[in-house]
C-alpha cells in the first residue's frame, strides 16, 4: 500500500509540474505579445498629432504609453485619426504657447487632462 501511495504522489507531482510549466509558457508568450501590441501603438502614436499633443502639454509621451490601457490607446489613436478639429489642432501645435490653451477641441482632451492631473497630485 505504502508503494501505491507514493506512485499516485508522485504523478500527481508530475501533472502539478506540467500545469505549472504549461501556464509559465502560456504567460510568457502573452507578455510578449503584449509589448510587441505597445510598440506598434506606440509607433501610430508618434506619426499623430497626437504626439505633439503629449509634448505640448509637457506630458511624457513614453510614460503616457506606460500608464494607458491598449484598449484606451487604441481608442485614442482612433480619435486622432478621425478628428473633426484637424485643422485647429495643426494651428495650435504649429503656433508658441502663449498662456493657458484651450485644448476642449482636442477629442482626446479628457483622457490627457486625466494624465495631467494624476502628475500634478504626485507633485
Amino acid at each position: 500500500m505504502g508503494l501505491f501511495k507514493f506512485f499516485i504522489a508522485a504523478l500527481l507531482c508530475l501533472v502539478l509540474i506540467i500545469i505549472v510549466a504549461t501556464l509559465f509558457i502560456a504567460l510568457s508568450g502573452s507578455a510578449e505579445i503584449g509589448v510587441r501590441m505597445r510598440q506598434r501603438l506606440a509607433a501610430r502614436v508618434k506619426e499623430l498629432p497626437f504626439y505633439r499633443m503629449l509634448q505640448r502639454r509637457k506630458i511624457d509621451p513614453d510614460y503616457y504609453l506606460g500608464q494607458t490601457p491598449t484598449t484606451s490607446l487604441e481608442q485614442e489613436i482612433k480619435n486622432c485619426e478621425a478628428c473633426p478639429n484637424s485643422r485647429q489642432c495643426e494651428e495650435t501645435l504649429s503656433q508658441p504657447e502663449v498662456g493657458k490653451t484651450d485644448y476642449t477641441f482636442c477629442p482626446n482632451d479628457p483622457a490627457i487632462s486625466e494624465i495631467e492631473e494624476k502628475e500634478a497630485q504626485q507633485k
